[in-house]
């Protein structure tokens, strides 16, 4: 099933190589204007994927930085195991 963004504009439904003779100037005037208007609607569709890409982007970078952190940080011994410490009637606390 096609969705809304795969539609394409009315501007094709004569062929875009060659119009008949009989075409007024309007008519081709009205086509260059919608394929205009869906290579602006393309256009942006286009930008904000890239925007997305980008925050993407930045989101594995931000993760990679992280796990580089915590393996320092087992390396460095300070990834020792939480300890339990009881707590009276609250149940229990873990402290790292």
């Amino acid at each position: 099933m096609r969705g809304m963004r795969q539609l394409k504009s009315s501007a094709g439904r004569q062929s875009r190589a060659a119009l008949p003779k009989s075409s007024k100037d309007y008519q081709i005037y009205l086509q260059i204007s919608t394929l205009e208007m869906e290579k602006s609607r393309r256009s942006a569709e286009r930008a904000a994927a890239q925007a997305r890409i980008a925050a993407i982007d930045s989101r594995l970078a931000e993760m990679e930085q992280e796990k580089l952190a915590l393996l320092s940080r087992l390396a460095c011994g300070l990834g020792d195991s939480p300890s339990v410490v009881a707590a009276p009637a609250a149940g229990f606390r873990i402290e790292y």
